[in-house]
């Protein structure tokens, strides 16, 4: 009818019911006891009815209103519980792909024969990509120590892909009869350089160990043997393991030690 739907009528017809009722009401009040004309009644009429129309048409309209921004509202949060959950899903697939914070802690295990064998233990959640491992005998390196049959004082290992939970072999270095022996160990992957320094004292027939990590943001982790030799400040002197030859020992970087490719 006339192009409107039935919710258009419908919708008229809710606007404008409670005005006609409130001009009627009105109209009838104020006429009651007097003459009826038809300019009596428009003259209370109009103005009654469109006074409340647009009372009415307020309240709609508010009404309205406030019922679009808390549709709005909703929409946002849901808009940022996603925009929240795609970046905590692509944070988890950059980390996948480049290795995210996780690294390899060499634990040494000493075995027959005056050698130690290094485990390479996958720590973190993520599994690391293109690792290549460079373990370095530091006083071989400073010619303080020269293992029988050893050809070089670091030796490299390519690892490839380390998944989460595993433990890796990456070879062994002579000890010999040193009383103090220490070692670096350099580690590449996709996500940044690691180095683990490893120093060992035979101190009373017992063998005390300490160790820390560097990664791309720095030490993140140290454990040392509590009867460890400190110096006076009750720190350990990493970059003196030789001290017992009067050698001083700088702390390379991996840069420094392995080529970059």
């Amino acid at each position: 009818m006339l192009g409107f739907s039935k919710k258009t009528w419908v919708q008229l017809v809710k606007e404008f019911c409670i005005p006609f009722l409130v001009a009627t009401g009105w109209t009838v009040y104020v006429a009651f006891g007097q003459d009826v004309t038809f300019q009596n009644i428009i003259g209370n009429f109009g103005p009654s009815f469109f006074l409340a129309s647009w009372a009415t048409g307020q309240f709609f309209r508010v009404r309205k209103q406030a019922g679009v921004e808390q549709s709005l509202g909703n929409v946002e949060k849901r808009l940022n519980h996603l925009v929240d959950d795609l970046e905590s899903k692509s944070q988890h697939m950059i980390n996948y792909l480049t290795g995210g914070d996780s690294y390899l802690y060499f634990l040494p295990l000493h075995a027959e024969g005056g050698k130690i064998v290094w485990l390479a233990r996958h720590i973190g959640e993520y599994p690391l990509h293109q690792v290549s491992v460079r373990v370095v005998d530091i006083e071989y390196l400073l010619r303080t120590f020269k293992p029988e049959g050893a050809r070089n004082f670091a030796q490299t290992r390519n690892l490839g892909e380390v998944h989460q939970d595993t433990n890796v072999s990456v070879g062994e270095n002579e000890i010999g009869d040193r009383t103090e022996y220490s070692f670096n160990i350099f580690t590449h992957a996709r996500n940044g350089k690691f180095v683990q320094e490893v120093r060992f004292k035979k101190i009373d027939g017992v063998v005390l160990t300490a160790l820390r990590i560097t990664g791309p943001s720095g030490v993140f982790l140290e454990e040392i043997d509590p009867k460890f030799p400190v110096d006076a400040d009750g720190k350990v002197v990493w970059d003196k393991p030789a001290e017992s030859v009067g050698v001083h020992l700088k702390t390379f970087t991996a840069d420094e030690i392995i080529p970059i490719s």
